[in-house]
């Protein structure tokens, strides 16, 4: 009976454990797996870690930067600007 109990806990912790990892952007699947197999003290290592933040490689050199980096801090490569909606100029008037 107490390792059903065990097994419930586990299952449960794992589910937290991906939960958690994938708010904070970590592999979902690793987490709960360390949860699952070593301890739900695996969620305190977790919630320690800081949230990575998304990041784009370079076309130039590369190198991984972050996701919202307009010039590249290695090469100094400059990302187009994002188009952004209804800044077109279609609506000009000609005159």
């Amino acid at each position: 009976m107490s390792y059903m109990i065990w097994l419930i806990i586990s299952v449960v912790s794992a589910l937290v454990a991906a939960f958690i990892a994938e708010l904070r952007n970590r592999r979902m699947w690793l987490w709960a797996l360390l949860t699952f197999l070593f301890s739900p003290l695996v969620i305190l290592i977790l919630l320690a870690l800081p949230k990575v933040r998304p990041r784009k490689p370079c076309p130039d050199c590369k190198e991984m930067i972050l996701a919202e980096a307009n010039i590249c801090r290695y090469c100094g490569y400059r990302f187009p600007q994002p188009q952004r909606a209804g800044s077109g100029g279609a609506n000009t008037a000609a005159g």
